[in-house]
């Protein structure tokens, strides 16, 4: 049926600009966690190798988009866990910025 077709494409349709905007949105809440954990990340800087190997990426794997903020340099770990944990800047950025992420994401999926 042709117009039965024709609603399909369109819902396919959306849900391809619904991605791309969430995956948009991710894009954007990604660079904002990189620059705010490479501003705020609490350890003295010795080469600023560590702070400037700190990442934010959004990831899609299995039909699933995924934020992550990371460090690239090997001792990273030790940064996040010295000091008895006291001085971490990747967890605080994405409890910082989820909250904002999914409230935005939600605004995108009800208009």
């Amino acid at each position: 049926m042709p117009g039965l077709d024709n609603v399909i494409g369109n819902l396919k349709g959306c849900e391809d600009r619904m991605r791309a905007a969430l995956h948009g949105l991710g894009m954007q809440t990604a660079a904002q966690m990189e620059a705010y954990a490479k501003q705020n990340a609490p350890w003295k800087d010795d080469t600023t190798h560590a702070r400037g190997g700190l990442r934010g990426e959004v990831l899609e794997e299995d039909g699933k988009l995924k934020l992550r903020i990371a460090h690239t340099m090997e001792y990273g770990v030790y940064l996040e866990l010295s000091r008895k944990g006291r001085r971490p800047i990747l967890e605080p950025t994405a409890q910082k910025f989820a909250p904002e992420f999914f409230d935005a994401a939600k605004e995108l999926l009800t208009k």
